[in-house]
């Protein structure tokens, strides 16, 4: 697990009784996507090969579909996209002109292979 990045974002992982994750983090959006990613074990190693693709200079070689990774919410969805060689943007289904935040590739990865190391 990164430290560095975890502290960066002020995450913590956590697991419930019935074994379901809450993650936490100093951004409620960031902490919903990951929280959302955790039930999906082969999807957060899916995303950490194609970013592992754009930061190896290799961005387009990456199919467009694979470069958006949605989280359902129910009613609404989030939105996970490598946007380019860098940079990784959340933002909602209904709103997609409307970024809510951007991550750098690097931390992205970093993040999510803390997270997948946390579900084992």
């Amino acid at each position: 697990m990164n430290n560095q990045i975890i502290n960066q974002y002020g995450i913590t992982f956590s697991k419930r009784a019935d074994k379901t994750v809450d993650v936490f983090a100093s951004s409620d959006n960031l902490a919903i996507y990951l929280g959302r990613s955790a039930y999906d074990k082969q999807q957060i190693i899916n995303l950490i090969s194609y970013l592992n693709l754009a930061i190896s200079g290799q961005y387009a070689t990456i199919a467009y579909n694979d470069t958006l990774w949605p989280r359902d919410l129910g009613g609404q969805c989030y939105m996970g996209s490598i946007e380019n060689a860098t940079t990784f943007e959340l933002y909602m289904a209904d709103f997609y002109e409307e970024t809510i935040e951007t991550f750098p590739l690097t931390d992205m990865k970093e993040i999510l292979q803390s997270l997948l190391e946390f579900i084992g």
